[in-house]
């Protein structure tokens, strides 16, 4: 719930500065060290793209686009060929949200070619329901999809509503915004109930080793690298696109 409010507000930054990530994924997501423990970064804008001209005007909408991601993350227009706008960044969020929690998502039962991989997972979400995609979520999961699928490519999307839905979900789990991760806190302090506890009530024990073990899928392939050796050269990297 913290992470999709830290990254909620960092994407809306990022969108202020006119620029789409357009590969938002969980090894894009890092975690400050020590003083800054409690920020998250979104790293690699290789495949970015400004979605204003110079005098900020919003790029026409385009078909037939050649597709660019993560296909396991990729929003449903990207694997029809859309253009993509700030709309689907945020679908990008939700897909990584989803996998986080439950450690998979719908469409990685199952094997394709690579050649047929984004066209077949495209068809599997655009054919899965909201409520199947988000079974056994809390229901401002659903509420996010909701808002997410009726945008139009033009819009501008109202991040404070969606990060009023995590608000709320906090609220209602009892959850405390102090910014103290999962992985940061010992087993002794992760109590049923508490305001510590930052997994919900239902399956805590689950959840909480699904996204632990996430967090060591995503910091696996940095092994020959310290986290602050990542967090200065992206930060850095990042800093000088959103500076343009």
């Amino acid at each position: 719930v913290m992470l999709a409010d830290k990254l909620l507000d960092t994407i809306e930054q990022i969108h202020k500065k006119g620029v789409l990530h357009r590969d938002i994924k969980p090894e894009n997501i890092l975690v400050g060290k020590k003083h800054a423990s409690r920020e998250i970064y979104l790293a690699d804008y290789g495949i970015s793209k400004l979605f204003k001209d110079s005098l900020g005007r919003h790029l026409k909408f385009s078909e037939n686009k050649k597709f660019v991601g993560t296909c396991r993350y990729s929003s449903l227009a990207a694997h029809k060929g859309f253009e993509v706008g700030r709309k689907d960044d945020l679908e990008n969020l939700g897909y990584v949200l989803i996998y986080l929690l439950n450690g998979k998502l719908p469409w990685q039962k199952f094997t394709f070619p690579d050649e047929d991989k984004h066209i077949k997972v495209g068809t599997i979400k655009e054919d899965i329901s909201i409520e199947n995609l988000c079974l056994n979520l809390p229901d401002e999961f659903h509420q996010y999809f909701e808002y997410i699928r009726h945008l139009e490519y033009y819009d501008k999307p109202d991040y404070k509503y969606l990060r009023s839905l995590f608000y709320n979900l906090a609220s209602t789990e009892r959850i405390n915004f102090d910014y103290k991760w999962d992985w940061t806190i010992s087993k002794s302090e992760l109590k049923p109930n508490s305001d510590s506890a930052i997994v919900f009530q239902d399956s805590k024990e689950a959840r909480k080793s699904s996204i632990e073990l996430n967090f060591a899928r995503m910091t696996k392939s940095r092994e020959r690298y310290s986290t602050k050796d990542f967090i200065l050269a992206h930060k850095s990297a990042d800093a000088k696109i959103l500076a343009t």
